[in-house]
């Protein structure tokens, strides 16, 4: 069983490489989704992704690469609309 999760990263998170690391991260997690930069600044990432493997995840996107600073980390469980791929991750613009 997965659940779809709508994650907003706040902090120093765009320019520095933090999209790259989320996908890294997803695709050797066996994750699926997508992240993209908002024009706020923050990052959203929609993840497909088994309870089990949650904390794991969220505490990855907690630290982020070297250069990021995350201030705050929100999720939001959602429920299965078929809108986030089931297959893979990928780096949205």
């Amino acid at each position: 069983m997965t659940t779809v999760s709508d994650i907003t990263v706040k902090g120093r998170v765009q320019g520095v490489g933090y999209r790259f690391f989320v996908e890294g991260t997803a695709r050797r997690m066996g994750i699926a989704g997508w992240v993209r930069n908002e024009p706020n600044g923050d990052v959203r990432v929609m993840a497909r992704l088994p309870p089990r493997l949650m904390e794991a995840f969220l505490a990855a996107l907690r630290e982020g690469p070297p250069a990021s600073h995350v201030r705050d980390v929100r999720v939001r469980t959602m429920p299965d609309d078929g809108s986030v791929p089931a297959g893979a991750f990928e780096i949205r613009h």
